[in-house]
């Protein structure tokens, strides 16, 4: 492994964990020194920075979501989703501000905030109201591929005889 791949593997390390939820707290990484095996980050709900062990993080934290990403998981736009909040479907989750000067910023969601998100989704219906009262809601992602998008899983998708794409799901082997 030459020095640019190495360079990549840090690059993506600081990616994956740039916001992250440990112990149901909204911290964004400041810095990461994986060779003394600690990063230090700004817990959000706290106002104060923090230091932790990486191996912990990477072990117990649970990554944060942008808005633009949870909307492509679930297929709605971002202004779909806020309507949501305004409509008090569903809280909103935290936001993250500027370090230096206060401003707000985004929103980041939680694995948490994601499958509430999904539940309003599928109970809403779509359309005028059916005579029977039946909801029909629009297409969206199914708890196993929201699953999947979060833990980097693999989802198979198979196309049907009507040029649908089916996804498959495998059991992991042991």
């Amino acid at each position: 492994m030459n020095y640019n791949d190495t360079r990549k593997l840090r690059h993506n390390a600081v990616r994956k964990f740039r916001y992250f939820y440990i112990n149901g707290k909204l911290h964004k990484t400041i810095r990461l020194n994986r060779s003394k095996d600690e990063i230090v980050a700004w817990c959000y709900s706290e106002h104060q920075r923090r230091l932790y062990q990486w191996s912990h993080i990477q072990k117990y934290a649970s990554r944060g979501f942008t808005m633009g990403q949870v909307s492509k998981m679930v297929h709605r736009t971002d202004r779909m989703i806020s309507n949501y909040f305004n409509w008090g479907l569903m809280k909103p989750p935290e936001m993250t501000y500027s370090l230096q000067t206060g401003v707000d910023g985004y929103r980041i969601f939680s694995e948490e905030d994601i499958y509430k998100l999904l539940d309003v989704i599928s109970g809403m219906h779509r359309g005028r109201p059916r005579s029977d009262g039946m909801i029909v809601c629009a297409p969206t992602a199914t708890k196993q591929e929201i699953y999947a998008q979060i833990k980097h899983d693999l989802v198979l998708y198979a196309k049907n005889d009507k040029g649908e794409f089916i996804p498959l799901y495998a059991a992991e082997d042991w």
